[in-house]
């Protein structure tokens, strides 16, 4: 989010400082081989780079070959990276079916050791398809706010949250909430004057993991909104 902030806007008086900002942010996500932040970013970049009239098909292409060697350069720099890449190999219905299937043996979950994408893939299967056997209004309305926090959770196979704040807000607030929820990114939408790059900087996130219970995320969303605002309706 900050790097999307300081690319279109410069609170600093000197443009030296706002790059030693965007380098070290660049840095800081290397170092701490964030595969959420490097993905967020990443989309950030294609799709304002494919959405601009004002880029030359010549540029785009440059860009995308340019994404290229920085996406087998983060593979180089970061065994974390190349292993969820690898992972997705095992992503097949019959390995999923099965895994769920057979999700907790001798007390011990069946969803990792393939990786966080897998886990997460396998994880969610196994919330979605126990929540649809649910009572009907607890389809509609959920099994309650706070359910899935660790020391409420009301699966037994549960040992850590989501890591999705979609399947949070089904489980949590039912059918209903969840339409509520995407009515609400529906709305900041229009009122960031149809930004697109804000639904993604929500989106992807709250789809990986569970941003929405997250301080520093919501405080720095809500500057970042507040600011794209007063420059809307200035």
């Amino acid at each position: 989010m900050c790097v999307y902030f300081l690319f279109l806007h410069n609170p600093f008086k000197s443009k030296i400082v706002k790059n030693i900002c965007l380098i070290g942010l660049f840095v800081s996500l290397l170092l701490t081989k964030s595969t959420g932040g490097l993905l967020v970013l990443l989309v950030l970049l294609g799709y304002n780079s494919l959405k601009s009239k004002r880029i030359s098909l010549v540029k785009k292409l440059t860009f995308i070959l340019l994404l290229i060697i920085a996406i087998v350069l983060a593979l180089n720099f970061s065994e974390k990276i190349a292993y969820q890449l690898e992972s997705i190999d095992f992503l097949t219905w019959e390995f999923v079916k099965e895994r769920i299937e057979t999700y907790t043996i001798d007390g011990v979950n069946r969803a990792g050791g393939y990786g966080s994408f897998v886990w997460r893939i396998i994880f969610w299967s196994k919330l979605m398809l126990t929540f649809f056997s649910e009572p009907f209004l607890h389809i509609i309305f959920g099994v309650g706010v706070d359910h899935l926090t660790k020391g409420f959770m009301p699966y037994e196979f549960m040992d850590k949250d989501p890591h999705n704040d979609f399947v949070k807000v089904l489980l949590e607030y039912g059918v209903l909430g969840l339409l509520l929820f995407l009515s609400f990114f529906r709305n900041i939408y229009k009122i960031m004057n149809k930004n697109f790059n804000i639904i993604i900087l929500m989106v992807v996130p709250m789809f990986f993991g569970n941003a929405i219970v997250n301080y520093p995320f919501n405080l720095t969303l809500i500057l970042i909104i507040i600011y794209e605002y007063k420059q809307n309706y200035n």
